[in-house]
């Protein structure tokens, strides 16, 4: 099951909540028996200056989450649904059926065929194909900089992308043998998301 806003949050919310009610309960003791004999007042002062600044840090924390969750639902729908998008999908589907692996020679002699504004062909296929892989980079860009949840993408596409990087990982591989960063952080996350006993992308040039 998918944790909503408020479990991520409720996670997020424990460990410094229990800092604080401990924090409040302490603050009797520590001022009856004048720790390091600091005045009464000096303690309420700084314990109060303490609570204080650990709830505004708490509520930033929390907002941060919620609106990482946000974005991230605004992504999957401004982008999975686009009209460009379904169409890439459709076209790669047409000249790169999914199930199939793809062989960097016949990707690249596909994507070199000279535009045809008149007819679709394989060139419109490969192009298309490229755009989606670029997408799954960018998306995974934003996971490993935090700006997207990692959780919330892992359980609504993670079988969708991983067959997808598998069915194109030698076009992958041969793409970051001319270009080692190219889709660097697609290969992070792929080899994250894999089914066991998937082989790893990206290993032949050292990234994890």
């Amino acid at each position: 099951m998918p944790h909503s806003s408020g479990s991520h949050a409720a996670r997020a919310i424990l460990p410094p909540l229990i800092v604080l009610i401990a924090l409040a309960a302490a603050t009797p003791y520590l001022i009856r028996n004048h720790w390091f004999g600091v005045a009464p007042q000096v303690w309420v002062t700084g314990v109060g200056l303490l609570l204080v600044t650990m709830t505004f840090m708490l509520n930033a924390w929390i907002t941060r989450i919620n609106n990482q969750e946000q974005f991230t639902l605004k992504f999957l729908f401004d982008s999975r649904l686009s009209t460009e998008f379904r169409n890439d999908l459709k076209l790669r589907e047409e000249f790169f059926p999914a199930g199939r692996k793809v062989a960097p020679n016949s990707y690249i002699e596909a994507y070199m065929i000279t535009f045809d504004r008149d007819c679709t062909n394989s060139r419109d296929g490969a192009h298309a194909a490229m755009r989606i892989l670029n997408y799954y980079e960018f998306m995974c860009l934003g996971i490993l900089r935090g700006d997207l949840n990692e959780e919330m993408l892992r359980y609504s596409i993670r079988s969708i992308m991983c067959n997808y990087v598998e069915d194109f990982a030698d076009v992958i591989e041969h793409t970051r043998t001319i270009n080692s960063k190219s889709f660097s952080h697609l290969c992070h996350v792929y080899n994250r998301w894999r089914n066991p006993g998937k082989p790893a992308i990206g290993t032949k040039l050292g990234s994890s």
